[in-house]
């Protein structure tokens, strides 16, 4: 990791939480640094998944392909915010797009060095599994509640469409 980025800072980040000092020096042998200029893409959807991020310094933007050529802005992220969890625990693809929103300076926890040390059951990264699982279970959790009420608010607007629709056409056959 590069010396300008303290250990300290990984206290505040919550994959880390419960890690003592020397499961966070583990965790800080495999990490390295990625300066980010504004508007560079860190990864792009659909790429390798080779890693997880910590923001150390400014912000990203994640965006999700909507449609050729379209994409929505589904998250905005500062300091002290992982991203990627997918890709350190599943190696899929990238899901979306990253790019810096102003200069920012990124930690790396790459996908092959992290396997390693969980496939010698090693506690540091047995602990960030258990953190990360955890907030993937919350973050799932709140998208099924927001997905809900979607498709609640679609089968409500799906009526009343379908209403007026009958109704538009009752009155154009002259149905009472």
């Amino acid at each position: 990791m590069s010396d300008e980025i303290s250990i300290d800072q990984f206290h505040t980040v919550p994959a880390l939480k419960g890690l003592t000092p020397a499961e966070l020096d583990v965790v800080d042998t495999i990490t390295y640094s990625v300066a980010l200029k504004p508007g560079q893409a860190l990864f792009k959807e659909g790429d390798p998944g080779d890693g997880m991020y910590v923001i150390v310094s400014g912000s990203v933007e994640v965006a999700k392909k909507v449609d050729e050529g379209a994409q929505w802005q589904i998250a905005q992220h500062g300091p002290g915010v992982c991203f990627g969890e997918m890709a350190l625990l599943g190696n899929q693809p990238r899901a979306a797009t990253c790019s810096a929103l102003e200069p920012s300076l990124l930690l790396k926890v790459p996908y092959k060095e992290f396997s390693a040390l969980l496939k010698q059951n090693n506690i540091a990264a047995l602990k960030v599994t258990a953190n990360l699982a955890r907030s993937l279970s919350t973050r799932l959790a709140q998208l099924l509640v927001a997905q809900t009420r979607i498709l609640k608010a679609h089968r409500a607007f799906s009526g009343e469409v379908q209403k007026h629709l009958l109704t538009t056409y009752q009155r154009a056959e002259g149905v009472k």
